[in-house]
């Protein structure tokens, strides 16, 4: 199963929709408790990635260039991004949104799409085939992560101070990795990924590894109210309080969480 989902803590927000979800089959839920969910009409039948609450604003990105936008989270409108490849995640920080992505042609290059305005998007084609997966604001730095490609030996993470000239390396803890998500506490970066990984750095360039428990792929990571939370494959659940001791709360075998 795919998707993922946004809140927002804005009691301004027309009809008090405080969550959405989003998913397969142009799939948009909402909810003003995150109890009881009503679905919308999203005009499209392609999956969505992800979504996310920003500047007053609900933007849902998924597959084939599509960009959703809604003022209330019951009536989206398409946004056009110029683009056929797959839109994974959507962030926005440091004035600046940035949408990750897949390629255009099979065996190209991944693409990022920037934006100061959520309407005109410019392109920038990156240095790495593997398909982008999340991105974060840290130190001044724009930081991107890369998962699935045709080649997994490295460019698994990114950085541009600008949000228009990137550059892809490996680290070495995920040169054969994929990594599925990435936040920040204010200290330091968190990445997630295959087997359990997640690997933490103060300054982008030094990573260290940590001990997490869990051998299954961690699929996104969030932080708030002084928790990181991470969750995976088979309801896997960690957190951690220290950004160092990892605690697993996973419910058991089922559904994949993202």
């Amino acid at each position: 199963s795919g998707g993922s989902s946004s809140g927002t803590e804005d009691n301004d927000t027309p009809a008090s929709i405080k969550f959405v979800a989003v998913g397969q089959q142009g799939t948009i839920i909402t909810s003003t408790d995150g109890s009881t969910w009503e679905t919308q009409t999203s005009g499209t039948s392609t999956e969505l990635f992800d979504v996310k609450y920003i500047n007053n604003n609900f933007y849902a990105v998924g597959r084939s260039g599509l960009l959703l936008k809604s003022t209330d989270g019951e009536s989206w409108e398409s946004i056009s991004t110029g683009t056929s490849a797959n839109l994974i995640g959507i962030f926005y920080g440091n004035n600046l949104f940035i949408i990750v992505a897949g390629n255009e042609t099979s065996g190209g290059n991944s693409i990022i799409l920037t934006s100061s305005d959520g309407s005109s998007w410019s392109k920038i084609t990156t240095n790495t085939q593997r398909e982008l997966s999340d991105s974060t604001y840290f130190n001044s730095r724009y930081v991107a992560v890369a998962c699935c490609g045709t080649s997994v030996t490295g460019n698994s993470i990114g950085n541009s101070t600008n949000g228009s000239s990137w550059g892809f390396s490996g680290t070495n803890f995920s040169q054969n990795k994929s990594l599925l998500g990435i936040t920040n506490d204010g200290s330091n970066l968190y990445a997630v990924g295959d087997s359990g990984l997640v690997i933490k750095s103060s300054d982008f360039f030094n990573w260290t590894q940590l001990t997490t428990g869990v051998t299954t792929n961690l699929t996104d990571i969030v932080y708030g109210g002084g928790k990181l939370l991470s969750v995976g494959r088979s309801t896997t659940i960690i957190y951690s309080t220290n950004g160092t001791d990892w605690t697993d709360r996973s419910i058991g075998s089922g559904e994949d969480f993202r």
